[in-house]
């Protein structure tokens, strides 16, 4: 006897169905013909019994919504403008629903979509279900559909944001998505949201639904189909190509009727998504015609300097911190992002005028800035620091990205402010080689390398040749120079340093590598003696380990023989003893 020939009854089957479904199991293999015939007529009558019931097949998404991490960065190009045609395949089965104006990407009838228009419609839980949607809907709509017009996408797309969020900018799922169009960060990222300790920008209504214009976009030019467009939406684009390519079918109906084609959650996701939209476009015939949606946001954007405390801009508002921070979910802190020059607020929009009159007699002044042209051995966090900012603000003012590299020559704006001078912290002691130079009409400075720097830029920035630099320094030309590090230079009098900076003789202590006076200057500076100590018979590595507080293997690597032979009797050998 086959698995499915112990169904009897229409129950069995309706609870086999589901909890198959449910769980992504797939079926045993079928014995004959006659299993298939029979489970068919038990899914058929499973059906019936969900429908009679009156339970959604498929409730709001439980899938994570653009998981993919594996999927290239999108490219933002500007595909054609999408079609609108209001296509129908098939008919429905219910006479009232073939009046029923069509939204503007095709619809398919199958059950599942009946199934929602009737529960929406007809059942007291789906239309209360309904009716909160459509009425938290006015806050948002007329923003949503601008921004999706001027992107040339239907208008009807708003309706992703409705079963995604219920329109709700704070919206947070179990796996990370955020904000009405529940983006996950990796593709808030990829879609230029700002999302740090300061500010996440999924929470936007406005940032997160530009994003989300540019990825339906995106995925339309990618997949040239909106039931395919509002899987990818669900399931991720590189879950929904990986099915595809498995079934060499770019049909959206083909896949998901195929056995592991798309997971049952998107499917209804894509029905459920259509029949919202249909609601949208017959709201009389869901019994919303009486529905009072939410009014607008009432909200205008005036422009502050970044790091500005919600406290501050509250006075000058005329308003309490709660109502900006309601008007700007994205803010994470009753602060401004510190690290940006201006950022667009929104404020109540009957005290745009109040504000406007208390803030241009209280605003701080704008700083003016100067020009400094970075030096060769100069960073961003050190120039930074001599004018009084920091890294992120300084590249904001100059208009660069986050892991911008700046060349040495660039001209940087700076506040308007007398630098301070670098301090160093204790004295700075250099390893030199062995070898004394010495050149009549030259000096000798030192170069603090940073991170990128080689050899050959040295030598060109002051006029030497990368064969003395390796000389002086015993380097090696094939290597690079890790930051930190310090190179001996000797160059002519009239070298011009301005560009370059660099530490005279007097401002280092000099120490040859290798001698003792190097070796103890060193240990000195870790706070530990360097001494001699000569082994005794019953003396081991282990014993010398627990008696000076060194591991067995710092003693063989200060004295370069193996952890594994204890040191001979009479040998003298380097220890480095905590003071």
């Amino acid at each position: 006897m086959s698995p499915f020939q112990r169904i009897r009854t229409r129950r069995q089957a309706c609870l086999a169905l589901y909890f198959a479904l449910c769980l992504a199991r797939p079926w045993p293999a079928l014995a004959n013909e006659d299993d298939e015939a029979e489970i068919r007529r038990a899914i058929e009558a499973a059906r019936r019994d969900l429908t009679s019931l009156s339970l959604p097949v498929a409730t709001a998404s439980i899938v994570p919504r653009h998981r993919d991490a594996s999927e290239p960065p999108p490219q933002l190009g500007r595909p054609s403008i999408p079609e609108r045609p209001r296509k129908t395949h098939g008919a429905p089965s219910k006479d009232w629903m073939k009046d029923l104006l069509m939204p503007e990407f095709p619809v398919h009838w199958d059950d599942q979509l009946e199934h929602y228009l009737e529960y929406y419609r007809n059942d007291p839980r789906g239309r209360t279900m309904v009716a909160a949607w459509f009425k938290n809907s006015g806050r948002y709509e007329q923003m949503i559909t601008e921004k999706l017009r001027a992107a040339e996408l239907p208008r009807d797309l708003l309706y992703v944001a409705m079963i995604e969020s219920s329109f709700d900018p704070n919206a947070r799922s179990p796996v990370g998505a955020v904000g009405l169009w529940q983006f996950v960060e990796v593709t808030g990222r990829q879609y230029d949201l700002t999302i740090n300790r300061w500010a996440d920008q999924r929470l936007s209504p406005e940032h997160a639904t530009v994003a989300a214009t540019k990825y339906f976009r995106w995925l339309h030019n990618k997949l040239g189909s909106w039931p395919l467009v509002l899987a990818a939406y669900n399931m991720g684009y590189g879950a929904l190509g990986k099915a595809m390519r498995k079934y060499n079918t770019n049909n959206f109906w083909v896949l998901a009727n195929l056995e592991a084609g798309l997971p049952y959650e998107t499917v209804g996701y894509v029905a459920k998504a259509t029949a919202c939209a249909i609601v949208g476009k017959n709201p009389g015939a869901f019994g919303l015609t009486g529905l009072v949606k939410d009014g607008p946001t009432q909200s205008v954007l005036v422009e502050v300097p970044g790091g500005t405390s919600l406290g501050r801009l509250a006075r000058a508002v005329g308003t309490s911190i709660d109502k900006l921070a309601e008007l700007n979910p994205e803010l994470q802190r009753q602060r401004l992002p510190p690290d940006v020059l201006q950022w667009d607020l929104h404020i109540p929009k009957g005290a745009a005028h109040v504000f406007e009159r208390r803030w241009r007699a209280h605003q701080p002044a704008r700083p003016p800035h100067r020009e400094h042209r970075l030096r060769l051995g100069e960073r961003l966090e050190d120039v930074a620091a001599a004018y009084d900012t920091t890294e992120p603000r300084l590249r904001a003012l100059n208009g660069l990205q986050k892991d911008e590299d700046v060349e040495r020559g660039h001209l940087l704006k700076v506040p308007d402010v007398e630098p301070i001078p670098l301090s160093q912290e204790g004295t700075i002691v250099v390893g030199v080689p062995r070898t004394n130079f010495k050149y009549p009409g030259r000096k000798r400075i030192f170069y603090r390398a940073i991170d990128g720097d080689t050899i050959d830029d040295i030598a060109d920035a002051l006029n030497l040749s990368p064969d003395e630099i390796t000389r002086w320094n015993d380097l090696s030309n094939e290597a690079v120079l890790m930051e930190g590090m310090y190179v001996q230079l000797f160059v002519s009098q009239n070298t011009d340093l301005n560009h370059v900076v660099w530490l005279a003789e007097d401002q280092v202590e000099v120490v040859q590598v290798g001698t003792e006076a190097f070796f103890n200057s060193y240990e000195e500076r870790q706070n530990r003696r360097r001494i001699r100590y000569r082994v005794r018979q019953g003396d081991t590595l282990e014993s010398l380990s627990q008696r000076f507080g060194l591991s067995v293997g710092s003693i063989a690597r200060i004295n370069r023989f193996s952890r594994y032979e204890n040191p001979a009797p009479n040998t003298e050998i380097i220890l480095y003893v905590e003071n």
